[in-house]
């Protein structure tokens, strides 16, 4: 009686640990851009996953295929792939086999492997001609044009983007196992460029918060997540809406902070040039009390860390969310003229690089004398 009751136990234990991995792993499969809590999570599986059945196995070992492509990791990914595969095909899923398929000629097309590559695409093809899935179709579209774009197949790849984003668009689709957000951008790019579904694209961008790797400046019609004017007065919109209708104090010195980081170029502006303008009569940590809590509130303001990136004591603004930022040449006084229209007439304590000439001949100031650098004025 003992050891019945001890197998029940064992039963109920291990239909709740399949349970709690099914619920992690759809997490997972729900998750958008590669996160720590992911990998965490991908980790902590990794000691229960054993007594979760061969489908969780499965699953498990697609979604560490996509977690090592997220690193590009490519050999780990590509380990990952196959086993997922074999795993899909010892349980007799085609819906899954169609997935590893993709997945592991994704990982081969970026190896260069391009004869395996085609191999798993030609027998994922077979497979879903025999699935009734409109989304497994719009998930496979949306893969073969990313592997095709990115290896110079440009016909081949926009008429299947066509097609997948067709169907994306008819039944709202917005997301499919295997996301990877940086190739989704590229193609989405390729997509606006070639006129293909441009207002479901653009939705696709908004809704997934979708950036490409260089900023997609020659793109007509990107929907930009932050647009900057600063000609006729400074106005910051997030999705073509006003951010700083109706400011109020809480706003006025994140919204400072922004404009001195765009009047530098906004990119490696330091801690103390940001201090020395904004708070000339606090030092130490006072300054970097309020420097910090300026940063939050700037990207609270935002609602996105990754637009604004401290390294090393240095802010830089990610040039893939903003359009409209003037590139201020920071080796000239004309960077303390920017400074002051940005702060709406106000003259900040922002002089330009310690020992260039000022426009009156003399060397500018020291940021240590702070007296003397909120008298320096440049006239244009």
């Amino acid at each position: 009686m003992a050891f019945i009751g001890r197998e029940r136990e064992l039963a109920v234990v291990g239909a709740a640990l399949q349970r709690s991995s099914q619920r992690a792993l759809t997490r997972v499969a729900i998750s958008g851009p590669l996160g720590i809590g992911i990998t965490r999570l991908l980790d902590e599986l990794e000691t229960r996953i054993a007594g979760a059945g061969r489908f969780n196995l499965c699953l498990y070992r697609h979604f560490r295929a996509w977690e090592a492509m997220q690193r590009k990791d490519l050999m780990s990914a590509l380990q990952e792939a196959k086993a997922a595969l074999r795993t899909a095909i010892e349980v007799g899923c085609p819906l899954f086999e169609v997935l590893c398929r993709l997945a592991l000629a994704e990982i081969l097309a970026d190896c260069g492997d391009e004869r395996k590559c085609v191999a798993n695409l030609q027998t994922l093809r077979v497979i879903v001609e025999g699935i009734d899935n409109r989304h497994l179709e719009f998930t496979c579209l949306t893969g073969f044009a990313q592997i095709a774009l990115a290896h110079g197949r440009r016909r081949t790849g926009l008429a299947a983007l066509r097609r997948g984003l067709e169907l994306g668009r008819e039944y709202g689709y917005f997301h499919f196992l295997g996301w990877q957000p940086a190739a989704v951008a590229r193609v989405l790019v390729q997509a606006l460029e070639a006129g293909i579904e441009r207002d479901y694209a653009k939705s696709l961008i908004k809704r997934r918060n979708l950036v490409p790797e260089k900023p997609p400046l020659a793109v007509e019609g990107w929907p930009w997540t932050y647009r900057v004017q600063t000609f006729g007065g400074f106005r910051l919109l997030r999705h073509d809406e006003p951010l700083n209708a109706g400011q109020g104090k809480a706003k006025k010195r994140p919204l400072e902070l922004l404009k001195l980081l765009i009047a530098y170029g906004g990119e490696q502006v330091s801690e103390s040039k940001v201090t020395d303008a904004l708070w000339p009569r606090i030092d130490g940590d006072s300054a970097h009390r309020s420097f910090t809590s300026t940063l939050h509130r700037l990207r609270k303001l935002l609602g996105a860390d990754s637009a604004v990136t401290l390294h090393e004591g240095r802010l830089s603004l990610d040039r893939r969310h903003f359009h409209g930022c003037p590139a201020a040449d920071r080796s000239t006084p004309s960077a303390n003229v920017m400074l002051r229209s940005l702060a709406g007439g106000r003259a900040i304590c922002a002089p330009p690089p310690w020992g260039l000439r000022g426009w009156n001949g003399r060397s500018c100031p020291h940021p240590r004398r702070r007296t003397a650098a909120r008298r320096f004025r440049t006239h244009g």
